[in-house]
């Protein structure tokens, strides 16, 4: 934030939601799987925000002052 870098932090939150909330919708429904569908999905939901940051996360974002 204070960097004035914004976009894939806004992006990795937007992916964890819809992963979580549509593939909690899949996974619990046609799928059958229930609350441990929902589970799951919360899960890899937070583990593609994880991804999406770290991979946002390279040397030399911090420019020396």
């Amino acid at each position: 934030m204070g960097a004035g870098r914004m976009l894939w932090p806004a992006v990795g939150g937007l992916t964890r939601i819809t992963v979580a909330v549509g593939g909690g919708a899949l996974l619990a429904g046609p799928l059958g799987l229930g609350i441990d569908g929902q589970f799951l999905a919360v899960a890899l939901g937070i583990t593609a925000f994880g991804g999406l940051i770290a991979s946002s996360v390279r040397p030399g974002v911090w420019s020396a002052r």
